[in-house]
């Protein structure tokens, strides 16, 4: 898939970003690092929404879209965008869905979710014909097994008409025909062959990476209106697919840190078997994606500490370097310096106040 249309709309044309990281929030590659950017990007609803997806390096996607005249780069290789690049932002924002159904892809594993849906609008269509000699879809044995079970669970001549009204109902709700048109391309069935992204862009005159883009939003939009229908019949469907807030392990040393509040970080270390910064780490991750109100702050940045460097800290807090900090409060550790951060963000965006910083 192409990296330039997840740049463009991700960037900011009033802060530097970092591209590299707009790529690893998106393919979810889950450091502290990738998390505490997602948060000042505000682009937290959008980690890992791109997992499993083949992305480019961001360095020639970079350079092409230098070129092109939409992004500014610093002698950091940190971008911004230009006005030329915010009008044809606004432009590829009006051609596809509502980017906001991309966060759908940040809870669920879509690409799992298409190939089950696909597949299945195969083996119903060519059960409708009463076919069963075909070439099925070369899918992984999980998929093809749940499929299986759905089919034979739900097997009888009236589930080609539920399959038909489900798409009907939601094609057509959809504001653009060409999105219907390039959703049905996805499906194969008797007789009938589905389309490549390069098949449609060709088609429809549109770039290949706006193809790849109202695919993956469409995708995620069906996938939606099947978790909204609350039908227990399409619940089998979604099995596995949901994806964690925060990684187990963090979940655990949280859930010990605040089982016990006598235990230092040292001891949290050595009752689960891991690094001391590997317990920092942990701590940093639930401070970033948990609730606010799920987050004891005050137990975690003691007070005197956060006065400190709140007495020093810059307006923008999100860019504050911690070799700039040292050199004035050589005191602070690193992990109170991200908490401080850290709480900084989210208790501005929960305030509704200016809190990370936006596109």
């Amino acid at each position: 898939m192409e990296l330039e249309p997840f740049l463009l709309i991700f960037t900011s044309s009033s802060a530097w970003r970092r591209p590299k990281a707009i790529k690893n929030i998106l393919i979810g590659r889950r450091t502290v690092s990738n998390l505490y950017w997602a948060l000042q990007y505000n682009m937290l609803d959008f980690f890992g929404a791109l997992h499993g997806i083949d992305l480019p390096d961001s360095i020639p996607s970079v350079a092409h879209m230098r070129r092109s005249g939409v992004l500014q780069v610093d002698d950091n290789q940190m971008v911004r965008r230009t006005k030329q690049g915010d009008a044809k932002r606004a432009f590829l924002l009006s051609e596809v869905p509502d980017m906001n159904d991309l966060k759908w892809a940040s809870r669920f594993e879509v690409g799992s979710f298409m190939t089950r849906f696909t597949f299945l609008v195969q083996v119903v269509s060519e059960y409708s014909y009463g076919n069963a000699h075909y070439y099925p879809q070369t899918v992984s044995f999980i998929d093809r097994q749940i499929v299986k079970r759905f089919f034979l669970a739900n097997k009888s001549t009236e589930l080609p008409k539920a399959v038909y009204q489900l798409l009907n109902d939601f094609l057509g709700g959809l504001r653009n025909d060409n999105f219907a048109e390039i959703m049905v391309s996805n499906f194969s069935g008797h007789r009938v062959a589905g389309r490549t992204d390069q098949q449609m862009a060709n088609q429809l005159g549109q770039p290949i990476g706006q193809i790849q883009l109202i695919n993956l939003l469409l995708s995620a939009q069906l996938l939606a209106f099947l978790v909204k229908s609350a039908s227990k019949q399409v619940t089998p469907l979604l099995q596995g697919l949901s994806k964690p807030v925060i990684s187990a392990s963090a979940l655990t040393t949280f859930q010990l840190f605040l089982k016990d509040p006598t235990l230092s970080y040292q001891q949290i270390a050595s009752r689960r078997h891991i690094k001391l910064t590997t317990v920092y780490e942990h701590l940093l991750e639930a401070a970033i994606v948990l609730p606010v109100a799920d987050v004891p702050f005050t137990r975690l940045l003691a007070p005197p500490t956060e006065q400190q460097l709140a007495a020093i800290a810059p307006d923008q807090v999100g860019n504050w370097a911690y070799q700039s900090l040292s050199k004035r409060l050589p005191g602070i550790s690193f992990f109170d310096f991200r908490l401080f951060q850290i709480k900084r963000a989210r208790v501005s965006a929960a305030t509704g106040k200016e809190g990370g910083q936006n596109g």
